[in-house]
């Protein structure tokens, strides 16, 4: 169910659009001098960096992981994707789609570690000034 639950989500999401993010947008500009860089994200899960990654999380955020998800705060979230990364540690990653459409963007991105491969979806949300992530959800493939 969760298979088919991801495939339907993602399939709805790359169609309209195309592959590799048809209608992303690398950055959302602030005001005329400022971006915010909506892919660094994806460099720090690459690196496997839970500080640079958790500067990005909501003060309250949902944490969907193979099927368990939890509504938690920044500090519990930081402990569950730290373990995750812990177990599972990143050989390749790659983002394969982006969208935006202000106030709300997505990444999808697909992880390899240790013989194993992930679906792993950020929702990020935008105010005037900052952009966090309000939901990670990762699925096995």
């Amino acid at each position: 169910m969760v298979e088919m639950r991801l495939s339907l989500t993602l399939l709805l999401l790359v169609c309209p659009f195309g592959l590799k993010g048809g209608a992303a947008a690398a950055s959302y500009p602030l005001d005329d001098n400022e971006k915010i860089d909506l892919y660094s994200i994806v460099k720090y899960i690459e690196k496997g960096d839970i500080e640079a990654i958790s500067s990005w999380f909501s003060d309250n955020m949902l944490v969907a992981i193979m099927g368990d998800s939890t509504t938690c705060s920044k500090g519990q979230a930081r402990q569950i994707i730290k373990a995750f990364l812990k177990k599972y540690t990143p050989q390749s990653f790659e983002l394969l789609y982006s969208s935006s459409s202000y106030p709300i963007h997505y990444l999808v991105c697909r992880m390899e570690s240790n013989g194993s491969v992930f679906s792993i979806t950020y929702t990020l949300q935008s105010s005037d000034s900052n952009c966090y992530v309000e939901q990670i959800r990762i699925d096995k493939e």
